[in-house]
């Protein structure tokens, strides 16, 4: 079975106003994977091809027992706050622990 590896772009909240707007990513050069048909249509795809899933995809593939949430950002941050349930594997260590994470799940990695 293949693993995926997606982003979620915000799944840590922050009070309105606290973050600039960002701007629309340009027209992707390729269509995105189709998602798994199991899953909800996922976020737009950006132009670096990764498949973006929206807050409530995530929550559903967690609730559902299809993900794993994985916060690549350092340790420290990942003390200051994380998401309910995430992993801590900082970017750098990815390759290195990917083991550790279930074959047969979603990953969902984010560094908000």
């Amino acid at each position: 079975m293949l693993r995926s590896l997606l982003l979620v772009p915000f799944l840590l909240a922050a009070p309105a106003g606290t973050a600039p707007p960002m701007p629309p990513p340009p027209p992707a050069a390729a269509p995105a994977p189709a998602p798994p048909a199991s899953m909800a249509p996922a976020a737009p795809a950006s132009t670096d091809s990764v498949r973006r899933v929206s807050i409530t995809e995530a929550q559903e593939a967690l609730k559902s027992g299809k993900a794993v949430i994985v916060d690549v950002r350092s340790a420290a941050d990942y003390q200051s706050a994380h998401a309910h349930g995430a992993l801590s594997i900082p970017l750098s260590e990815v390759e290195q622990r990917s083991k550790e994470l279930p074959r047969e799940s979603f990953i969902i990695t984010y560094c908000t």
